[in-house]
């Protein structure tokens, strides 16, 4: 009975049985194998993507809704009130009506624009660019009218100086003050108003106790006495 069915059996492998059994095998498992990669492409296509908010987000402008600015629809009125306007109108710089003497004295040297003069401080001759009214160290300098410090600052020649502009392009240098002054920049002074007392000027220290003092017309150096009236 043993001996048979080993017949059986060994006929059944070496026959086409055996062939076509195993073309089923294989068959069985190439069907298998392309439906579960067919099963993972439907997988990887269907899957959203984690970042998809992000770049629809990013990629979509917001749109706001336009800033509207309120309209009132009222007619104009003049202000009640004016002074405000008025203060506004009338911040100007003071301008000078008239001039003085900016010290009280001679004068012992006069503008020379063109003419060389005798300097005894230096032993040379040179212009003057300004008039030297002969007084007092301490004596009290005076604005010589009215109007706005420019500026104050310290020359190696003419010592301490305030400019003070008084308007119409015309600034008045009171040269050789003394450190101790009365006023500061952006001050408004008027005619006759004390800014300081005199000191002395270094680079004509070998003359006389004196102011030296020098005026500008839009910025070009002019006599002081002439431009005042007063010559």
């Amino acid at each position: 009975m043993s001996e048979n069915k080993n017949s059986v059996i060994s006929k059944f492998f070496s026959g086409k049985g055996f062939y076509m059994v195993l073309a089923g095998c294989l068959i069985a498992v190439g069907v298998a194998a392309w439906s579960a990669v067919a099963a993972i492409n439907d997988q990887n296509t269907t899957k959203k993507p984690d970042n998809v908010n992000s770049y629809l987000s990013s990629e979509v402008p917001q749109i706001e809704e336009p800033v509207q600015n309120e309209v009132v629809d009222e007619p104009y009125s003049e202000p009640s009130d004016t002074s405000e306007i008025e203060s506004q109108t009338t911040n100007t710089k003071p301008v000078a009506a008239y001039f003085v003497m900016p010290v009280s004295g001679s004068v012992e040297k006069e503008f020379d624009a063109k003419t060389l003069q005798y300097s005894a401080t230096f032993q040379d001759m040179r212009l003057h660019l300004g008039v030297d009214i002969i007084a007092e160290k301490g004596a009290s300098v005076v604005a010589c009218g009215d109007g706005t410090v420019s500026r104050i600052y310290t020359d190696l020649i003419l010592g301490t100086i305030i400019e003070i502009d008084h308007g119409n392009g015309i600034v008045a240098r009171y040269c050789g003050m003394d450190e101790n002054l009365l006023v500061d920049i952006d001050d408004v002074v008027t005619a006759s108003q004390k800014i300081g007392t005199l000191g002395y000027v270094p680079g004509e220290s070998a003359d006389a106790s004196h102011l030296h003092f020098e005026m500008l017309k839009n910025g070009k150096q002019v006599s002081p006495l002439k431009t005042m009236g007063i010559e």
